[in-house]
């Protein structure tokens, strides 16, 4: 089942208002209210990244290189969730009449 268009429209609208909404979500009340209706089920996964580093004591590093996420880690997610949520353009950047990057690249949930 598809989510409703009336929710993308209402994150949209709030968007702008996400730090301020976020720190709603401290108190007793709306803090639980918002945790059962928009997280409820969520797990975060983090990955570890491919290579370790040794550091010295007392030694300058340099600035580290960004690190893609290797496709066949994303492609093993992919195959094993059972829910694909395909945006056709991205609701952050849309939102926030983003100009430094496309608004038409969109997001993956999988679930």
């Amino acid at each position: 089942m598809g989510t409703p268009l009336w929710l993308v429209e209402l994150i949209k609208k709030t968007f702008p208002n996400r730090r301020m909404i976020a720190k709603l979500t401290h108190l007793p009340v709306l803090g639980t209210i918002a945790e059962k209706f928009l997280f409820e089920g969520d797990d975060i996964m983090y990955l570890p990244k491919d290579d370790v580093i040794n550091i010295n004591v007392n030694q300058s590093l340099d600035m580290p290189t960004e690190t893609a996420l290797p496709s066949k880690v994303i492609h093993e997610f992919i195959d094993k969730a059972n829910f694909h949520w395909v945006m056709n353009k991205c609701i952050c950047r849309d939102a926030s009449q983003c100009e430094d990057y496309p608004i038409d690249l969109g997001c993956l949930f999988l679930g």
